[in-house]
């Protein structure tokens, strides 16, 4: 459904749903995504950083991969994130930072 990946096996916890849906609420996920869409890798990293922080461990390890990097920067991906962060519901918005975080992982 809208093409986009699900992954089962990455699911969130109730500590990182509490910790994202407060990052939502303070206008950080719009952060991430706008750093993500930056020229500068000095923004990039920082908007790893932020996901890291809300994400936990499931991230950790992959942060440095070209794969990880090549999918979450990727125009395409950022775009549908955008489009879904642009919709009201929190679900959505934390569902397509999580899913397409996690899909790049994966990738």
């Amino acid at each position: 459904e809208n093409g986009m990946p699900l992954l089962p096996s990455l699911e969130l916890d109730s500590e990182i749903w509490r910790r994202a849906m407060h990052a939502m609420h303070e206008g950080r996920l719009q952060l991430i995504i706008n750093s993500l869409r930056s020229q500068s890798s000095d923004d990039r990293a920082e908007a790893i950083e932020l996901l890291c922080a809300l994400l936990g461990d499931h991230i950790n390890d992959s942060i440095n991969s070209d794969s990880f990097w090549s999918a979450l920067c990727n125009d395409d991906t950022v775009a549908v994130i955008s489009s879904m962060l642009d919709d009201r519901a929190p679900q959505v918005q934390l569902h397509a930072l999580y899913v397409h975080t996690a899909a790049a992982i994966a990738s």
